[in-house]
């Protein structure tokens, strides 16, 4: 099993919190997929003995190429690559781009799974955020997408902002539990490196997020799921029943996965690689046909490091065998840690799994930054 990530560096406008590689300039969008198809059919053969079992198209903004465009593009993909007949196959989108014309065409290229950018039902929110569509177009757009047969939608939303009451974001909360979407993802507002954003709050001119505000959105945000019936099988991603995200939850298992595109990053479970976050050097690699990547080989304890920091995060959490194994050594070296943080009430062991409570959710980060390899 594998996953293929299409980076798609495209977007319409700059979201003012955002430090992912992309460009506003779109000119470039076509001659940029053809480039990703080089990479992909040079790719190809280093990845013939893998299924994916799933396709992922991220960005940027995916759902800026025109349907005529994806069709033909995925339909390259299929020819390069082996897919599962049951594969997840998942694009972003924003709500400006939905149309029914468009979802119709994503469903009969192949897409079964939307993950929808609304971030906001409030319109001075997303005003503030510098996104490009208004809450109306965020109802129409999950609407359209379910009315057209893609039933499997995420819905990716922001809390801890200075401008979200608790009120309204339990109010944004019980409309995505009861859409029909299936999936949320829900972040808290954070000051990246590199962004509109950091620079505003350092300059004084926005307020910075609260620590506290984010704590109790938190909070909300678990009672409102559990009371719905949804599964936090992740700190940051809920579903109902049934409904993980397989692309995602690849990851997090540490799945091989290829990434094609600017900045995607890719594992063959042994290799990390990364492109180069450069659209105009990569489309000069493209013409060239020679790809430069960034290529690491994990030592054992940056491996551990790697599991600890995503098993965390999962409902299931750290399998402490699973840790010994890959590091022999772990458990004597992490047991007073361990030990302290159940002491908090912050963790429990099950059935030899290290797993957060809803309290110690809370702290996923600080927890597994403590039991971490230096």
């Amino acid at each position: 099993m594998a996953g293929l990530y299409i980076h798609i560096p495209f977007c319409r406008k700059a979201c003012f919190y955002c430090n992912f590689h992309f460009s506003v300039n779109q000119s470039g969008l076509e001659a940029m997929l053809e480039a990703m198809l080089l990479e992909a059919e040079t790719e190809g053969p280093n990845w013939q003995q893998h299924e994916f079992t799933s396709l992922y198209l991220g960005g940027g903004t995916p759902s800026l190429v025109s349907g005529a465009a994806m069709t033909e593009f995925l339909d390259a993909l299929r020819r390069i690559f082996r897919f599962a007949e049951t594969g997840e196959w998942t694009l972003e989108a924003n709500p400006d781009d939905v149309t029914a014309e468009r979802a119709l065409s994503w469903r009969a290229a192949g897409i079964n799974r939307v993950s929808l950018g609304i971030q906001s039902f409030s319109d001075e929110e997303l005003r503030w955020m510098n996104r490009a569509h208004h809450a109306a177009q965020s109802e129409m757009a999950l609407k359209t997408l379910l009315d057209t047969g893609i039933h499997s939608v995420n819905v990716d939303l922001i809390y801890g902002s200075p401008l979200l009451s608790d009120r309204a974001w339990t109010e944004s909360l019980r409309r995505v539990f009861d859409s029909g979407a299936d999936h949320l993802s829900a972040y808290a507002l954070t000051l990246e490196t590199d962004t509109p954003y950091k620079k505003l709050v350092q300059q004084g001119k926005y307020p910075a997020p609260e620590e506290e505000t984010q704590s109790r959105h938190f909070d909300i945000l678990m009672n409102e799921a559990a009371a719905a019936g949804w599964e936090q099988y992740e700190i940051s991603n809920l579903c109902k029943p049934g409904s993980r995200a397989r692309h995602n939850s690849a990851y997090w298992n540490q799945e091989p996965y290829l990434g094609i595109g600017p900045s995607a990053h890719s594992f063959d479970g042994e290799r990390r690689m990364w492109n180069i976050a450069d659209n105009k050097i990569y489309m000069e690699q493209a013409a060239r046909h020679t790809w430069s990547r960034e290529i690491e080989t994990p030592e054992a304890h940056t491996r551990l490091n790697e599991l600890i920091m995503t098993r965390i995060r999962l409902l299931e959490g750290l399998n402490l065998e699973a840790a010994e194994q890959l590091f022999p050594g772990f458990k004597a070296q992490s047991g007073h840690e361990l030990q302290r943080i159940r002491e908090r009430g912050w963790a429990f062991m099950e059935d030899g799994f290290f797993r957060l409570t809803p309290e110690g959710r809370h702290f996923a980060d600080a927890i597994a930054s403590s039991l971490m390899l230096v």
